[in-house]
């Protein structure tokens, strides 16, 4: 059984390797050994400065060992000091190490070829024993340069052992049938009235977007009494006198009337009398009476 589970989790980790969307790197034989202007210097593959940590552990071991030793104490001292002093210089290393996780690809064939650019980091080192100058350089779909300062470019000559890099930093992709980072869903297709939408989030009532054979309608919105319901159903004809005011009858800005039609009052330059609603404009005091929609005094 655990070796079963064992199994699919591998399968499944290389499938999604396998998904992964990637570049490619051209490159070919240095006509000439110049670097393109404008383009950045090769670097030389480094020296792998985390092996002094075990080396620096080994020696404050040994020199540990030599310390219990009367005869070797000064040597021990020196062998811990020199332990000491590599542990520290190769554990300084490790942040950086950790952070670069690269994928390390050889340019191999004095002839030219091509590589596949990863997602990520990766370094591209010349073995191929001949001066390479890098051809063209497409990106992964969906990914962005980080621009490294070593980055791989078009026309950049790399001498033997040399190396450039590409440092790619890319979105999830929608319709890869792969949930990725963001993504809700991911059902592999284009089709925008499913349970996943084309921007792969799951389908819901008040998207605005009919989910076929779920919903009836979708406005965009969850509010009843504009033709389609909060759980996305037609609502039926409006109702006059059913105490809802319904698409069709008053709307937000009237007043309703006894049968349910919309009517806007006016007081424009009124200061009482009827506002054509049967509401008021206002009413007269100081002994003013109102007379066409004014306070007017009475008549003597």
């Amino acid at each position: 059984m655990r070796r079963s589970f064992i199994l699919v989790v591998l399968c499944a980790l290389a499938g999604t390797v396998l998904a992964q969307s990637t570049g490619t790197l051209t490159y070919g034989p240095a006509v000439a050994a110049a670097p393109v202007p404008g383009a950045p210097a090769a670097t030389a593959v480094p020296i792998p400065l985390l092996l002094l940590l075990p080396l620096g552990i080994a020696l404050a071991w040994l020199g540990f060992r030599a310390l219990r030793k009367h005869s070797a104490r000064l040597l021990g001292a020196v062998l811990i000091l020199s332990g000491l002093g590599m542990g520290i210089a190769g554990s300084l290393q490790i942040p950086g190490a950790i952070a670069l996780a690269v994928d390390m690809i050889e340019l191999n064939d004095p002839n030219g070829g091509t590589v596949d650019i990863p997602q990520g980091n990766a370094v591209y080192t010349n073995t191929s024993t001949v001066s390479l100058k890098i051809g063209s350089v497409v990106a992964p779909p969906t990914c962005a340069t980080a621009s490294p300062t070593d980055e791989c470019v078009p026309g950049l000559v790399l001498a033997d052992t040399e190396s450039c890099s590409t440092v790619y930093s890319c979105g999830p992709v929608c319709g890869n049938a792969l949930v990725e980072t963001g993504e809700a869903c991911d059902d592999g297709n284009l089709n925008n009235n499913d349970a996943c939408l084309n921007s792969c989030q799951a389908a819901a009532c008040g998207d605005g977007i009919v989910w076929a054979a779920v919903e009836q309608c979708d406005d965009g919105n969850l509010q009843d009494g504009d033709g389609c319901a909060n759980d996305c159903t037609i609502e039926p004809a409006p109702v006059c006198g059913n105490g809802i005011e319904e698409v069709g009858e008053c709307g937000t800005f009237g007043t309703c009337q006894a049968d349910c039609s919309s009517c806007t009052p006016s007081c424009n330059g009124l200061s009482c009398g009827d506002d054509g609603c049967g509401g008021s404009c206002g009413t007269c005091g100081g002994g003013t009476e109102c007379s066409g929609g004014l306070c007017l005094a009475p008549p003597p």
